[in-house]
């Protein structure tokens, strides 16, 4: 059966299951007669109505929720004798059936109080006082009040201890860490699980070349279209709880070393009974660049302060050049060289002959704005509707988003729809069943890149004229061939191809316009992707029920990128890269409940299952670097032989799993779980693991009864686990890969690394402590945690001796230690029954270190970047930078050639810094009075380092402010390396430089020590920014709704960085090569407005 056929079937199953929801959201008569309940629910505090509040049967699935008068009508199963009352930020009240019941609820701080109801791993619904582990949630409001196009990234600032990375690319990934990394090689973001059901959230990787440079592992060439967890609709999510540690995410065994991320989608249970529940959001905002490179505007195009253009490839002076250290931009349209045999290093220009440019002749001018100029001013449309009916034993809802973006990038649009329908019904007393379907798609066009190559618009801005005026460009995209400019080009470009459009632009010898790269080169993303699953649950009586319940996520991809022939760079002879995959993941699992009363006040739950897991993977790729044909992007139009890959996975784990919390009094709690995995991809009879964890959670101010004004409510907490991470398929025997066929036979490469037939996942044991406080009636509250992992069984390839045939072998080996502190915060400094402040801050520290490696080895290479390592070192954190530095003195002065005076590089390589930051915090302030609410976000990290390529050859081009130190008059003027020494004729004596140099010399000269480019990665942002009205009833009514709210959005509004060059907020993908950049694509500053009806 085919994947799409599947993913049919799939979709059928689960709609059959909606489907037969209906005639029971219609009306379902019970067999025995229920009793109607009416009532209505007030706020102590206000004595207004509460809406939303749910009512429930104890003990059943049946209930409802109240409407916007607080008012509500249920009918009670025969034999049932007790209500529940529950709503966010309030206590709970039981309460017998009557035919009326009217309830006044009190509010609290659920978060502290610990009656908040929250998702667990499983999707086991507990009671936040009963946990064990620290578990914090995010509802659905706060992931969609501001819209972005990476629900991920909504989460930044909100949960303590979680460290998100947001690309800047146009729907591109985040990166998500929590409780910093523990894999030197392997995966090390959190598990996503979406109502139980975990889901791919893979990304693209980005070796940071661009296509064409032979990289593994980059089958899009530098294009982020965002990590597969981002497709969810934020309108959609009830809440998100995190998972943060292994601890909390003990039962997902092997997955879960680096904790989990569980979302709860909405399903109809809040909509009304009477009528259907309707509800729509619009919102536009306005994109431009929050932050542009530093760039210098004094002087432009060329060398040595000489630029003459002919032909754009050397055929003039320095007209080939990249780079802006030619003459002065003071306006003059002649004496853009010197006269014949001006001595080196002096000024003599000869003002008869006229500055010649990319566009003929004309005024020698800056143009500080040609970069931003550039960027549009971007426009993104988020629509969805839902449609939800309820009744006290069924629900169903439908839903519809639609985001559409037009890019700050030229030409870029993005487009993602999302369609949802989602319900559950009480078929019995003792049968209920609940499904859902989830279809999107998306389509991105024309996006950029980010990658040392001309799809990367800031990466060709690194290297420029800055003369240059990007409108000229703006307006030509092709040349007249018949122009005399034109025919000069091509004579001095012989390899320009005469057959096809020949490009405007102002450098031929690496760089095509930015306008022809986004006009004229394309780029196409498509994906879809089905997610469902289907439940159903019996219960046997009141203390025992078992559930079963299958799940699917399956997703395409196709990304194209055509490249037209005079391309001039990555592939001026024209091709394109073609890249589709299938992914595919099945979960069939099953859960028995049990929850009953033991001896005296001792109470027991279990919860005991298994689970099937099937993945799969295929990807197709191909790829072309010259066409015959100008503009037939096929791959019989090759001119050599194509390249193509066909990769096939496929992956099983099977497991069972158990969970035992004992309960004495409410206010003592013991876990214990155990899961057990048999993996398809470790050896047989070795492949079983098991994964233990056990855990307190004590409420001391109800067992010692030391409430009082000043503590209301205090919880203590311990929890160890053990928990795995494991390995990828085919990791066992050797696998060959195909080559590229001889002789019309295919042929096929014997691998370089040594199989392991014992490897074992990678192991992670975890302790934390915590507690929770709730001070001054609740109205500050405190949650804090300590923890402390290790994980070991490191699976690490390591260097062998070549006479074994093999240069690696893959080992288990390796220690690392991540220890660290969390601590949440919210406070109500007022509240008046007018006017309310709440305020919410987290922070977190986390503490790294690589204990141990292999053997001697005593660094592991994660990755690399322009002459930087990121690096695993024995005995020093994960993520250190390590590259080349400036030789120095005892005393740290830089040491510089007694005859040159240029900085001399070191021949040992150092540790430069590590991109992992000392803190992260995050605050939140809500200001509400009346029908007008204010809520700001900011954000931030102190500590950690990037490594800016942006900044090491913005430097060397001389296009960025720094460039200008030793030309601050004159392109000539010199300067002296500040504090800096060379070496006297007796060795280790030195003493003060006093030579001269040239400041293109010296910042050419920093092209030899990396350490030039490392900067500070600590900022501050203000991220997120709302202000809101709640029309009064009589005016939204007017206009035909039942309640209205406006609001002025805003994301990114503001940064504060140690360096002017780059946003530190940086990456290329969701790896573990973090800490490098280059071409980083501007960050988007939105601002626009949201609107929210009800009919």
């Amino acid at each position: 059966m085919t994947d799409d056929r599947r993913l049919v079937h799939s979709v059928l199953a689960s709609g059959l299951v909606l489907l037969g929801l209906l005639p029971v959201v219609v009306g379902t008569a019970p067999a025995q007669a229920p009793t109607r309940v009416t009532g209505q629910v007030q706020d102590s505090a206000t004595g207004r109505p509460m809406r939303y509040a749910r009512v429930t049967v104890l003990g059943t699935a049946v209930g409802t929720i109240t409407d916007a008068n607080g008012r509500f009508v249920l009918d009670v199963p025969a034999g049932r004798d007790s209500l529940s009352f529950k709503s966010l930020g309030y206590k709970p009240v039981l309460r017998g059936v009557e035919a009326v019941v009217n309830v006044v609820m009190q509010p609290q701080a659920l978060q502290v109080q610990g009656v908040e109801v929250v998702t667990t791993a499983l999707g086991i619904q507990r009671e936040q006082r009963d946990l064990s582990y620290s578990a914090q949630s995010v509802s659905g409001d706060q992931l969609s009040n501001v819209p972005s196009t990476n629900v991920l990234s909504e989460l930044q600032g909100k949960v303590a201890g979680l460290q998100i990375t947001s690309s800047s690319n146009p729907f591109g990934s985040a990166r998500i860490i929590s409780r910093g990394p523990s894999s030197i090689l392997g995966q090390n973001q959190p598990l996503i699980v979406v109502d139980g059901i975990p889901i791919d959230n893979s990304a693209a990787q980005n070796g940071g070349y661009g296509p064409g440079t032979g990289e593994t592992g980059a089958s899009m060439g530098g294009y982020d279209v965002g990590n597969a967890a981002s497709d969810i609709d934020p309108n959609n999510i009830q809440s998100i709880t995190v998972l943060k540690g292994p601890n909390a995410a003990a039962l997902y065994g092997s997955r879960a070393a680096n904790g989990a991320i569980l979302y709860t989608t909405k399903s109809g249970k809040d909509a009304p009974r009477t009528g259907i529940g309707v509800t729509a959001t619009f919102g536009t905002t306005f994109s431009t660049p929050l932050r542009l490179p530093d760039y210098q505007n004094q002087y432009g195009q060329g060398f040595y302060g000489e630029f003459d253009f002919v032909d754009g490839n050397f055929g003039g002076k320095n007209d080939g050049a990249d780079e802006s250290w030619g003459p002065k931009l003071d306006g003059r349209t002649s004496g853009c060289v010197m006269v014949a045999g001006t001595p080196f290093g002096t000024s003599n220009y000869d003002t008869s002959k006229p500055c010649h440019q990319f566009f003929g002749v004309g005024p020698w001018t800056a143009h500080p704005n040609n970069v931003r100029d550039f960027w549009n001013t971007g426009a993104q449309v988020n629509a969805s509707v839902a449609i939800a009916k309820s009744t006290d034993r069924s629900s169903v809802r439908l839903s519809v988003g639609r985001v559409g973006q037009d890019g700050m990038y030229p030409n870029n649009t993005n487009k993602r729809t999302d369609v949802t329908l989602a319900g559950g019904t009480q078929i019995s007393d003792r049968w209920s069943a609940e499904a859902s379907i989830n279809y999107i798609n998306e389509a991105l066009t024309n996006q950029p890149a980010q990658a040392y190559e001309e799809i990367d618009p800031m990466q060709g801005f690194i290297w420029f004229g800055r003369q240059v005026d990007t409108r000229i460009l703006k307006d030509n995209l092709y040349r007249n061939p018949s122009d005399p400019l034109t025919q000069q080009i091509l004579a001095g470009n012989p390899n320009m191809r005469t057959d096809a459009p020949i490009p405007y632009s102002w450098n031929y010898s690496y760089h095509p316009s930015p306008y022809w790269m986004a006009g004229v080169k394309t780029t196409a993303f498509a994906r879809n992707r089905g997610l469902g699953h289907a439940s159903v649950t019996y219960r046997f009586n009141d203390w025992l029920s078992v559930t079963g319940r299958t799940g699917r996520d399956w997703y395409q991809n196709h990304f194209r990128a055509n490249y037209p022939v005079n391309d001039i760079s990555p592939l001026p002879l024209g091709g394109f890269n073609d890249a589709a995959e299938t992914h595919s993941e099945t979960n069939s699992d099953f859960l028995v409940t049990a929850n009953h009363q033991l001896v005296g006040d001792w109470s027991v739950t279990v919860n005991a299952g298994g689970n099937a897991r099937v993945s799969d993977l295929e990807t197709d790729t191909s790829n072309v670097h010259q066409l015959v044909i100008p503009g037939v992007y096929t791959l019989s139009n090759s001119a050599g032989v194509p390249g193509v890959a066909l990769i096939q996975s496929k992956k099983k784990v099977n497991s069972l799993y158990g969970l035992v919390s004992f309960g004495f009094k409410n206010w003592l709690n013991v876990d214990v779980t155990g899961r057990n995995d048999w993996s398809s991809t470790l050896p047989r009879g070795g492949n079983s693991f098991f994964y233990p964890s056990v855990g307190a959670a004590f409420v001391f101010t109800d067992a010692l009864r030391v409430q009082s004004q000043v503590l209301s409510y205090g919880k203590l907490r311990a929890n160890w686990s053990r928990t795995g991470n494991d390995t990828d398929p085919y990791q066992l025997a050797a696998v060959y890969n195909a080559g590229t066929a001889w002789a019309g036979q295919p042929s096929f490469t014997a691998p370089d690394r040594l199989p392991n037939p014992a490897l074992k996942p990678e192991q992670t044991t975890a302790e934390e402590v915590g507690a929770d406080l709730g001070l001054f009636n609740n109205r500050v509250s405190l949650t804090a945690t300590v923890y402390h992992k290790s994980s070991t069984n490191q699976i690490l390839p390591v260097s062998i001796s070549s006479t074994t045939g093999f240069r690696q072998a893959v080992v288990n080996s390796g220690n690392v230690r991540n220890r660290g502190i969390e601590l949440t915060t919210t406070v109500r400094p007022i509240e008046r029954p007018d006017f309310r402040w709440d305020v919410t801050a987290n922070w977190s520290k986390n503490t790294n270190k690589v204990l141990s490696l292999y053997g001697g080895v005593q660094r592991v290479v994660v990755g690399t970047y322009w002459g930087v390592s990121v690096t695993a070192d024995s005995g020093q954190p994960y993520g250190n930078l390590v590259g080349t530095q400036w030789q120095r003195d005892p005393q740290g002065h830089i040491v510089v050639d007694s005859a040159s005076g240029l900085p001399v590089r070191d021949s040992k390589q150092a540790v430069l810094g590590n991109y992992n930051p000392d803190w992260v915090g995050g605050i939140t302030n809500t200001f509400s009075y009346k029908r007008l609410s204010l809520s700001f976000s900011l954000d931030g990290q102190m500590g950690g380092h990037v490594y800016s390529v942006t900044k090491w050859f913005g430097q060397y081009s001389g296009v960025l402010q720094a460039s200008l130190q030793g030309r601050e008059n004159n392109w000539n003027d010199r300067m002296v390396v500040p504090n800096a020494v060379y070496e006297s004729a007796t060795p280790g004596v030195f003493k003060p430089d006093t030579v001269h140099v040239l400041a293109q010399d010296y910042w050419h000269n920093g092209f030899y020590a990396n350490e030039t480019g490392i900067v500070d990665a600590s900022y501050l942002k203000l991220r997120e920014l709302r202000l809101a009205y709640a029309l009064p009833q009589s005016i939204a009514q007017r206009l035909g709704f039942a309640d209205a709210t406006v609001a002025l959005v805003g994301r990114n509004l503001l940064l504060w960085a140690k360096q002017s060059t780059i946003d530190p907020e940086t990456t290329f993908d969701t790896g573990n090569r973090q800490g490098v950049e280059n071409g980083q694509l501007p960050t988007a500053r939105s601002l626009g407005f949201t609107v929210s009806v009800r009919p």
